[in-house]
């Protein structure tokens, strides 16, 4: 009698997952192992990888070649090597901060000293360079210059800056504006985003600045205390542009074109799902969420059944081909967490709620909110050294009323544009809203044991979790008992990685 080689299958292989983590790990090592190891890594990987497919392996053959391939393209995006010194900076103007004690400008298309320079550059300059400048300035200037520091901890400046294109920081007196309109698209977008901000504020009044930051993804004037109130709570992940606003859009086209017009509905949401990536700056949330429903409505345009954790992958390579060192963005992990906590946990919590007689809503949004509670632990603690008990009941409650303020928001600022005199009016309730919700939020805040402090994990330990989820899912093909013998060596290996790194410490 002939087995049946699926039913020895530990999971269902899906190329996309294994390529994604493949390309992850590449780009890690990357960004942590000294030159020239990793040349010598990349031919070892290269060899290693032929002779895999020469032996038929094609599985183990497409982990190596992705790790190569995410090792390579991370070698390839490193910024070019320049001394620290006194420099001469050009470049054009990409981005615009107003702060406190000086305005700091992102520069793109940037030479050192008269030589092409491969990232972005951040300038910081006095109070003075508050007024005239614009998106698409040529400047120069006489700057200081220097390599972001790398230090092994929570916040590492050069992963950081590198996960937003930047490979060198430089500071400066004055400036030199030399041309103007150099990048026209990135003027258009600019002013675009500034003119709805703008009818935002005007709709919002003083509420202005949360509604920016949930409807555009604008938070240059979301007050730190404010954002700091969600944080406690455990809801910090509201104020970020993501699936939901996503859902919004697919929701509102869903129900102007009937669905049998499969295809009229699927360019549709394409083009606006890509304008609302634009406009909100491409942020990892947004663009994971605008991938993730091409791929479902795509699956069902070609009937084939769509796949979250396949989906989940290929938004990840997308973004991380465009800019490898969005892997270290608190963004990015916090999204791609939160989803694969929901990808793992969110069909079994929702079942087993049912089963002791909870309302099928109820048990969806309280699964939901767990499972990615679960995903986006580690991070929590790593990043911010603290857990929320209460989180679970913060997003019950918060979750739907904020599902409530965006849509408002959203016929708001439609309304802000058409009539007006009108928008304030319309205003009212959404802020009612948000004004309970945060109310609410902060009593649950306030209390006993709302936050309880934690020591940081390594990012070893994070990632040994995300393996130990991954075995306690149903996506691994084995019953209960054999899964947990799987776990088991991971919780060890889990709690000594844990443990070695408050030694450490």
């Amino acid at each position: 009698m002939i087995r049946d080689n699926a039913e020895n299958r530990l999971i269902n292989y899906r190329p996309l997952f294994e390529f994604a983590l493949g390309m992850m790990a590449g780009i890690l090592l990357c960004a942590n192992i000294p030159h020239p190891f990793d040349i010598i890594l990349a031919v070892l990987l290269a060899l290693s990888g032929c002779a895999l497919v020469c032996f038929k392996r094609t599985r183990p053959a497409v982990l190596a070649l992705a790790v190569l391939f995410g090792l390579s393209l991370g070698s390839a995006m490193l910024p070019a090597e320049f001394s620290s010194g006194e420099a001469r900076v050009c470049g054009t103007v990409c981005e615009i901060e107003y702060r406190e004690a000086d305005t700091r400008l992102v520069l793109d298309r940037v030479k050192l000293n008269g030589e092409k320079f491969n990232k972005r550059v951040r300038l910081s300059l006095g109070t003075a360079a508050r007024t005239g400048l614009k998106i698409g300035d040529i400047i120069e200037a006489d700057a200081s210059i220097r390599k972001p520091s790398s230090r092994f901890s929570t916040y590492d400046e050069r992963k950081t800056l590198l996960s937003k294109g930047i490979g060198c920081i430089a500071e400066a007196d004055s400036f030199t504006v030399t041309g103007e309109h150099s990048l026209p698209f990135a003027e258009f977008v600019h002013s675009i985003r500034s003119a709805i901000d703008e009818r935002i504020k005007y709709a919002f009044g003083e509420d202005g600045g949360i509604f920016s930051a949930l409807l555009i993804g604008v938070r240059d004037e979301l007050s730190d205390e404010r954002a700091e109130a969600y944080r406690a709570s455990g809801t910090a992940h509201l104020l970020a542009i993501s699936g939901f606003h996503m859902g919004i859009i697919v929701g509102a086209i869903s129900l102007l074109i009937p669905k049998r017009r499969r295809l009229l509905r699927f360019v549709i949401i394409f083009a606006f799902a890509a304008a609302y990536c634009t406009v909100a700056a491409y942020t990892p949330g947004i663009v994971r969420a605008a991938v993730m429903t091409v791929c479902l409505l795509g699956a069902g345009l070609l009937e084939r059944r769509p796949d979250t954790l396949s989906s989940l992958s290929l938004a990840s390579i997308l973004i991380l081909i465009v800019n490898p060192f969005q892997l270290y963005s608190l963004g990015f992990q916090f999204s791609f967490s939160a989803v694969f906590g929901i990808a793992l946990f969110s069909g079994s919590f929702s079942r087993k709620l049912r089963g002791i007689r909870i309302p099928d809503k109820l048990s969806s949004a309280a699964a939901v909110c767990l499972s990615a509670t679960i995903g986006t632990a580690m991070l929590q603690l790593r990043y911010y050294s603290s857990f929320t008990p209460y989180s679970l009941l913060s997003n019950l409650i918060a979750v739907p009323a904020f599902s409530a303020v965006v849509i408002l928001g959203f016929i708001t600022t439609l309304v802000s544009f058409i009539v007006p005199p009108f928008a304030q009016f319309a205003a009212i309730l959404p802020r009612a809203v948000l004004f309970a919700v945060e109310n609410l939020l902060t009593l649950i805040s306030k209390l006993p044991l709302a936050s309880v402090e934690f020591s940081p994990p390594s990012a070893i330990c994070c990632i040994v979790f995300a393996f130990l989820i991954f075995t306690a899912s149903e996506y691994v093909l084995r019953p209960k008992r054999k899964r947990l013998e799987f776990a088991i060596p991971l919780l060890i290996l889990f709690t000594f990685s844990y443990f070695m790194g408050i030694i450490n410490a």
